[in-house]
């Protein structure tokens, strides 16, 4: 009960504040089952500073597609690779500093700030999991890692056959052919959107929408992650992951949890390609019955560690929470109506957030020339 006695002394304490007193009153009073009593009033007020609104984070997702564009259209690729990178690997890594920096990371910031949300609360920034929770996350994306890829690949073949074969694609130049470009992948592709794209996800979006509930929240987060990255070739891959990122968020409520298993994810897309260890990955997907029981093995491991991560981290939440899990604590707690200006504002953003990604498919799968 630690947890819950310093939100409700937190909260309590808000509830003196002075930008409490009206406007908290008034939304108590719109929600059923609410007395209006000081504590009903503080936890409100409380949890309506954790949890960012849907419409900021339809808002935020949409905005960081359309600067996303601007600034790829506008950066003059042929100018930048001709005049500053000998390499387009080299570029590679400046295009993804620049992406993650700039609006990845800055948007939901700057939402959360000009919100005026507790930041630290709302992404979740403290350390929940310990030195063993973090080495069994790391060993369940390894054990999910090919799982998913397998249904992906699934996916891709049945989208072929409606919409043809995909357009031809430069990934092959893109990989580390160097060990020295390995390291540079496993820092700027790997480590820094694990760390960005959670605090977007899983710390900003995944946050508003658990005013629906946990559920919707991890699913809906799970789909504005695979939509963002505009690519039908991913999709199934970056939700069904998106699903994994957000349970382990949320049952151990900590950003480092989907932190870890995010970079473990990316490192072994990257490890796999890195042409001295893809021989023997070639060779190995060649057999396709020793394929498929080394996948086997691994998914079935994969899940016996995510059940014991489970109750490990129920038994702990336990001690230090007074609950298995923080959602079990009437989670989300009464907060503010969403306001009609509000909705449409989340309509937009979410409409807004998948035409352009939409467009960003049909143009990587070929079925659209922009040039």
């Amino acid at each position: 009960m630690v947890y819950y006695n310093s939100i409700k002394m937190y909260a309590v304490g808000a509830f003196y504040t002075e930008t409490v007193g009206c406007a908290l009153k008034e939304i108590c009073m719109e929600q059923p089952g609410y007395n209006n009593t000081a504590e009903q009033i503080a936890r409100a007020c409380f949890d309506d500073r954790r949890f960012p609104k849907k419409w900021q984070a339809a808002v935020g997702i949409a905005s960081m597609q359309f600067v996303g564009t601007a600034a790829v259209l506008m950066s003059g690729v042929q100018f930048y690779q001709d005049t500053l990178f000998r390499t387009k690997f080299g570029y590679t890594m400046f295009l993804t500093v620049l992406s993650q920096f700039f609006y990845v990371l800055i948007i939901p910031l700057f939402i959360l700030f000009i919100a005026k949300k507790d930041m630290r609360a709302t992404l979740r920034l403290h350390k929940t999991i310990d030195a063993f929770q973090v080495l069994t996350l790391a060993a369940i994306s390894a054990g999910i890692f090919l799982f998913a890829q397998i249904e992906n690949t699934l996916f891709v073949e049945q989208i072929s056959g409606i919409l043809g074969p995909s357009a031809e694609t430069e990934l092959d130049m893109l990989s580390a052919q160097t060990l020295s470009q390995l390291l540079f992948e496993l820092v700027i592709l790997c480590g820094l959107p694990a760390i960005c794209e959670e605090i977007f996800f899983r710390g900003f979006v995944l946050r508003a929408f658990e005013r629906i509930s946990p559920v919707k929240a991890v699913l809906l987060s799970s789909l504005a992650f695979a939509v963002m990255h505009g690519n039908l070739e991913q999709l199934v891959y970056t939700f069904l992951i998106g699903i994994l990122l957000g349970t382990v968020t949320i049952v151990t409520d900590s950003l480092l949890a989907g932190t870890v298993m995010h970079f473990t994810l990316n490192a072994l897309s990257c490890l796999l390609v890195y042409p001295p260890i893809h021989v023997y990955f070639e060779r190995l997907s060649g057999n396709h019955s020793l394929f498929l029981a080394v996948t086997g093995s691994l998914f079935t491991a994969g899940a016996a560690l995510l059940i014991l991560f489970i109750f490990y981290t129920r038994k702990k939440n336990r001690r230090s929470f007074g609950a298995p899990f923080v959602s079990d604590m009437r989670y989300p707690r009464q907060m503010p109506r969403q306001r009609k200006g509000e909705t449409v504002a989340y309509v937009l953003g979410w409409t807004g957030f998948v035409l352009v990604n939409v467009f960003s498919m049909a143009v990587t799968w070929g079925l659209l020339n922009v040039v």
